[in-house]
């Protein structure tokens, strides 16, 4: 053999020899540890917590009032028409006043015809300083109750309040289911101050409504009793002054006069009542919903022609499942969300609960929700989605809720990640809310809690 294939076949026994002899001092050597990938987890975190029910509804007006012609007759005018928004005193319709403005002229010169016969009397029949003196009294009681008698109706034209009634009654209402409110959530947390002050607010703001409501209501009732008893003095003075009169003169023509005078007033003061119910006009600032009625037609006295809202008098009408009920309170905040507004989370705050199931196949009850604003958009019909807020845990730690299955004694067990391993733990939860779980013990902020 020649020397270099030596050369070579040398070489090569050397390199599978040192190959060999690697292999094997590599597969002595033991294997190193894999380290172990961290798991998908969620911090403990600090927040709210609460506690909704959900309560789907719609937007109802809760001052709607059909308004009706004192008088019938044929409509000359009809100045309004669906969706008009009208002042309070704005003329909405109108009858043919051409026969009532007749009957008026006739009344008042009735009057005056009678008048000119009293005066005729009083000259033929009057004699000596006494007489007079008692047809001066006379005179001046009927004039006294002819003043009676111009205030009282005058008093009964004004009487009709109903608009601030039902506003008075509405604050009252709200009131007073906010002073509830406040007591609850004081009787929650009775070492708060601030909830102490929210109670002593409300309280007093229940207490000013109520007063409100009352010195509303009784204003016009004291105003019409005391013009009725002024009436009713008047006329009592003006029968004694009649009395002393005829006691003074021979014969009964004054008295007469003076009757068929009392009788003509009456018929003019009616007449002209008449005249002034001819025309419709608007109780209070309001939007019209409907027209029942167009100008030549003829209508009856007492027939509805206009129904008037009020825009601002809404509120929400909603129901809540049978098993909710027990967890709706009076005075519970909600947050309402409208299709019709979706940029918007109204306010409100539960006014009244009706416990009577509404008929049908779910086991629903109604519950009405004031709103604390009503915003540009809405109007009654809209549908409502409301979120009552039935318990509320603010700034505590928290996780949300799919990680955490609570036990029936109150704890929950979560795997915390430590870094390079996952660490059983028991956590005491408290409140359980929509989306979060409180946790009063076994954790702390900033925990990794591994995921589900």
């Amino acid at each position: 053999m020649k020397r270099w294939v030596i050369s070579i076949i040398l070489i090569l026994s050397l390199a599978l020899v040192g190959g060999a002899g690697y292999m094997g001092f590599q597969s002595s050597r033991p294997k190193a540890n894999k380290t172990m990938q961290a798991p998908p987890t969620v911090p403990v975190t600090r927040g709210d917590v609460q506690q909704t029910v959900t309560a789907p509804g719609q937007l109802i007006g809760t001052q709607e009032t059909m308004l009706e012609m004192r008088v019938g007759g044929r409509l000359t005018e009809v100045t309004v028409r669906p969706g008009d928004a009208v002042k309070k005193g704005d003329v909405l319709a109108r009858v043919d006043t051409l026969m009532l403005e007749s009957a008026v002229r006739d009344a008042q010169a009735q009057l005056e015809q009678s008048r000119f016969k009293l005066q005729k009397a009083k000259r033929a029949t009057e004699s000596g300083a006494e007489l007079a003196a008692a047809a001066k009294s006379l005179e001046a009681a009927r004039l006294g109750v002819l003043n009676a008698q111009g205030n009282y109706s005058s008093t009964l034209l004004k009487a009709d309040v109903t608009t601030e009634v039902q506003q008075a009654k509405f604050w009252a209402d709200y009131w007073a289911g906010e002073l509830e409110g406040a007591y609850l959530r004081m009787q929650e947390r009775p070492q708060s101050e601030s909830r102490l002050i929210q109670y002593e607010e409300a309280g007093a703001r229940a207490a000013d409504a109520h007063q409100h409501m009352l010195e509303i209501t009784q204003d016009a009732q004291n105003n019409l009793t005391a013009a009725r008893r002024s009436l009713a003095a008047s006329e009592q003075v003006y029968l004694s002054a009649l009395t002393s009169y005829d006691s003074l003169k021979n014969g009964d023509p004054v008295r007469e006069a003076e009757l068929q005078v009392m009788l003509d007033e009456t018929k003019l003061t009616k007449a002209q009542i008449e005249l002034e119910n001819a025309t419709l006009v608007a109780p209070y600032d309001g939007v019209v919903l409907e027209v029942k009625a167009r100008a030549g037609e003829t209508v009856a006295a007492g027939s509805g022609v206009v129904l008037l809202s009020n825009p601002s008098a809404v509120e929400v009408k909603s129901t809540v499942i049978e098993e909710d009920l027990p967890l709706v309170q009076p005075g519970q905040i909600v947050e309402l969300y409208f299709d019709a507004r979706s940029d918007a989370v109204v306010k409100g705050r539960v006014a009244r609960i009706i416990p009577q199931r509404l008929s049908g196949d779910r086991p629903l009850y109604p519950v009405a929700i004031a709103l604390d604003e009503i915003p540009t958009g809405l109007a009654p019909g809209m549908t409502a989605d409301a979120s009552i807020i039935v318990a509320r845990h603010a700034d505590v730690l928290r996780l949300p809720r799919a990680l955490v299955r609570a036990r029936s004694d109150g704890t929950a067990q979560v795997q915390v990640w430590l870094g390079d391993h996952a660490e059983a733990r028991t956590v005491k939860i408290g409140l359980r809310g929509d989306q979060y779980v409180e946790i009063l013990e076994g954790l702390r902020e900033g925990d990794m809690v591994v995921g589900k």
